[in-house]
């Protein structure tokens, strides 16, 4: 996949057939990735992505107890943690490679998942029933 992306890059610089003869891939096979729907998933992840930069930038580009790091319960409760974890670690090691200066003891890095999310905390008895 990424010889396809790289032939996208590409692909207004030089023919097609060629990226593909000298990155090994089939013409008809970069076609078929080209005109795949994007998967769900990796729409989730922009969508991520790009909800994470934004509260970033109004946080002025703050890092830290800026809330960047915060899970909803519904987060959580959802099945939604793993992914906005991974997106959270992707634009905190953009800015670590961006300012490394400003990461004084060592590069950012999000919470721990949470491994429950309560709203209303039921009591201990509630839970061993």
């Amino acid at each position: 996949m990424k010889c396809f992306r790289f032939v996208r890059a590409e692909r207004a610089n030089h023919r097609i057939s060629l990226l593909c003869r000298v990155l090994g891939v089939s013409r008809s096979g970069y076609y078929a990735w080209d005109r795949r729907p994007e998967p769900s998933r990796a729409l989730g992840d922009r969508r991520l992505l790009r909800e994470i930069r934004r509260i970033h930038a109004e946080r002025r580009r703050a890092y830290g107890s800026c809330g960047i790091g915060l899970m909803t319960p519904a987060t959580v409760h959802h099945g939604h943690a793993e992914q906005t974890h991974a997106a959270r670690r992707e634009v905190l090691d953009a800015a670590y490679a961006a300012r490394p200066e400003r990461f004084v003891r060592h590069p950012p890095r999000p919470p721990a998942l949470p491994t429950a999310a309560w709203i209303n905390k039921p009591d201990s008895e509630e839970v061993a029933h």
